[in-house]
């Protein structure tokens, strides 16, 4: 019983880790170096490319869904008494 609890747990905590964008970045981030330093074992450079052009775009598909990562754009605020700036980050 103390077993399929703990998988029960297990199973709950990968599903969960699977709709965290900063931990699947994480992952992703490593496969793709591992990739571009040419850890993989592929069948061929052709599949291999692919691969590798499929797991940058899961990784850009990733940091959309991060919001610290996305600030780019023109920003106004106001800083002291001086009244307002933009930023364009």
């Amino acid at each position: 019983a103390a077993k399929n609890h703990i998988s029960e747990i297990e199973a709950s905590i990968r599903e969960l880790n699977g709709k965290d964008p900063e931990y699947v970045l994480s992952i992703l981030s490593e496969r793709l170096e591992e990739m571009e330093k040419g850890f993989h074992i592929g069948s061929g450079v052709e599949t291999r490319e692919e691969e590798l052009s499929k797991l940058k775009k899961e990784v850009e598909e990733a940091q959309l869904c991060i919001p610290h990562l996305n600030m780019h754009g023109l920003w106004v605020g106001k800083y002291g008494d001086h009244g307002y700036e933009m930023v364009n980050i």
